[in-house]
């Protein structure tokens, strides 16, 4: 977001990193963060993660520099919020911007104002990369 709102990302403070993931995509994602000495911040049960994947929307990291470094959701909010979402459409309306030499997706900028006026305790999403 700071890349493409900013053009510059150090123009822009932020204290966590959002990436949005395909529900599918977590295992893979998870195996990742943890291979670079990240540790997801719930340990669940395979029958409760199953649950939480379809009533939850984020897995939180923390790393040796803090608590909830990174945030990975596979939903943008909560479904208690009764708003929904299409994920899918993010991934294919999804643009590349270049943040220190290398290419990046993330969402395209009407996504992201609608990231910015979600109606949750975050005013704006801070940093969303979209993996794939």
């Amino acid at each position: 977001m700071a890349q493409s709102l900013y053009g510059n990302i150090a123009l822009r403070q932020f204290s966590d990193l959002d990436l949005l993931v395909r529900a599918d995509d977590l295992p893979a994602t998870r195996s990742a963060l943890a291979e670079l000495g990240y540790r997801a911040g719930i340990h669940l049960t395979q029958a409760a993660e199953r649950a939480y994947l379809k009533s939850g929307y984020e897995y939180t990291f923390d790393g040796a520099q803090g608590r909830n470094l990174i945030e990975i959701k596979w939903q943008i909010l909560p479904r208690f919020y009764s708003i929904g979402f299409d994920v899918e459409g993010l991934f294919e309306r999804a643009v590349e911007v270049d943040v220190g030499g290398r290419r990046l997706r993330t969402l395209c900028d009407q996504d992201l104002i609608a990231g910015a006026l979600r109606p949750c305790g975050e005013t704006h999403m801070n940093a969303t990369l979209l993996a794939s």
